[in-house]
């Protein structure tokens, strides 16, 4: 919950046009003050793997005619339970509606 509530209420969300997406490191991210959804979910699953717990990220696809992801957020499993980060959500641990769901793990280096 802290991870979502710090994305919250510090970080402002801006959505990226279509044409000029970016990465940004979680320094950068968080000096900047201000990322989108892929952005929110990488540092999520960084700062969550860092601290031990098992996490994935989440894409989601909201058009039911497009099988593609359109919003990205993290999702942690704490206790075989399944805790969705997305501070995009005014509530902790809830989902956007989607048509189209795919959990990918992160890549270990």
């Amino acid at each position: 919950a802290k991870v979502w509530y710090f994305l919250r209420t510090q970080i402002q969300y801006e959505a990226e046009p279509k044409t000029d997406q970016t990465s940004k490191e979680i320094n950068r991210f968080i000096k900047d003050g201000i990322g989108d959804c892929k952005h929110f979910a990488t540092f999520a699953v960084g700062v969550l793997n860092a601290c031990g717990i098992k996490t994935v990220f989440t894409f989601v696809g909201q058009d039911k005619t497009q099988k593609k992801p359109n919003h990205a957020y993290a999702t942690a499993f704490i206790n075989n339970e399944r805790i969705v980060i997305d501070p995009c959500r005014k509530r902790f641990n809830s989902e956007c509606k989607y048509f189209y769901k795919w959990d990918i793990p992160r890549i270990n280096n």
